[in-house]
């Protein structure tokens, strides 16, 4: 390791002078994100709620990795989103979210499933959906995927709902049924 003077004369390791120097970036950078917090928030309570100013909070919340404070922003951007679009794309921004920082399944699939209703093609949160095919909240995925696919005419997907409903079942003669329906 290299060795290196440090404002004292003594000797310090690189390593040393790294693991230093990004505490003391932490603080100044947790310094700046309260200093934004509190700007942008009295903002937002003296002007009511302003987009530029809730997407640039969300920047911050969303670097600085404090997920429930960017959800509480993108559920305050539910009341200034002026178009189907925009509501769709900020149903899936709380649904990816949901799903992939806080580990809350439920609320994920609520919000995905309601991003397509607005928007049934909507690439992403279909994809989001149907990765969550396999886990704890499969049914209700399925649920919210399976009249797009007949919709679609798209088969193979309605085959493979089928099959994660039919392993579900403890009755043998039950999971016939489902898939001679299929």
């Amino acid at each position: 390791q290299d060795i290196l003077r440090g404002p004292d004369g003594h000797g310090r390791t690189a390593i040393e002078l790294r693991q230093r120097y990004e505490v003391h970036k932490g603080a100044e950078l947790e310094q700046g994100f309260q200093r934004g917090r509190t700007a942008y928030n009295r903002v937002n309570d003296e002007t009511g709620l302003d987009r530029p100013s809730l997407a640039a909070l969300a920047r911050l919340y969303g670097q600085s990795e404090k997920w429930d404070d960017l959800l509480s922003v993108y559920e305050s951007e539910e009341q200034v989103v002026t178009n189907d679009d925009e509501r769709a794309a900020l149903y899936f921004k709380m649904g990816d979210l949901l799903r992939t920082h806080l580990g809350n399944p439920e609320r994920a699939v609520a919000r995905l499933g309601e991003t397509i209703g607005f928007e049934p093609k909507h690439s992403k949160a279909r994809e989001s959906l149907e990765e969550m095919m396999e886990g704890p909240v499969r049914r209700e995925a399925i649920r919210l995927l399976r009249p797009i696919y007949e919709a679609e005419r798209n088969f193979e997907q309605i085959l493979k709902c089928d099959e994660i409903v039919a392993e579900e079942l403890d009755d043998s003669h039950e999971r016939a049924e489902v898939l001679r329906h299929a």
